[in-house]
């Protein structure tokens, strides 16, 4: 594997380790268990993890790294592109296998997705990650994060102070509902 700006990638433009894609948001829910168990952002970015077969564990935090640190996020009080970190919002990870598909003929295909066991793992690890790094934000500069994995209290109203970004996770292998509001296609595709 190669070093190229700090993220892991492999040489000779072999095949893909993981896809994300990023949506910047106003403010995003996520239905984690199927019944009634929310988690919440405010102003920040969600992101959908799909692992595929060549992501390995090394690779995670080179992932968090990319997650926190890409010039991707804009938002009402930032109309120039910078990192999540930067401007110190709120990050929610949603894993989302079907982004592994390819059409074979009318049919999505997934045979390129991680199996369930190591994607779980590496999923766990790369929450862990991109939480830590939240909470490093605020030794430089930014506003810090929760260490109470995600589900700490955050102002909900305009009015009132927004307190520190958080990072906040859905659950692997479990189909979620999401609910979300955005100042328009704010998306970004990344695959290494």
């Amino acid at each position: 594997e190669a070093k190229d700006g700090g993220m892991a990638c492999k040489k000779g433009g072999g095949p893909s380790a993981y896809r994300l894609l990023f949506q910047c948001v106003e403010e995003a829910s996520l239905l984690i268990d199927n019944e009634d168990e929310w988690v919440h952002i405010e102003q920040g970015v969600v992101v959908f993890v799909c692992l595929l077969k060549e992501c390995t564990p090394d690779m995670v935090p080179a992932i968090a790294d990319l997650i926190v640190d890409s010039n991707i996020y804009v938002g009402s009080e930032t109309p120039r592109k910078t990192s999540a970190a930067s401007a110190a919002v709120d990050v929610m990870l949603i894993p989302h296998a079907t982004l592994s598909g390819k059409l074979k003929k009318s049919t999505p295909q997934y045979h390129a997705l991680v199996s369930k066991e190591a994607g779980a793992e590496m999923y766990a690890q790369l929450c862990r990650e991109v939480q830590q790094r939240i909470e490093g934000a605020d030794e430089i500069g930014g506003r810090g994060a929760s260490a109470e994995g995600g589900s700490a209290d955050v102002p909900q109203s305009e009015g009132e102070a927004r307190g520190r970004p958080r990072g906040v996770h859905g659950t692997y292998g479990n189909r979620q509902a999401l609910k979300f509001q955005s100042w328009g296609p704010h998306s970004h595709v990344i695959e290494q």
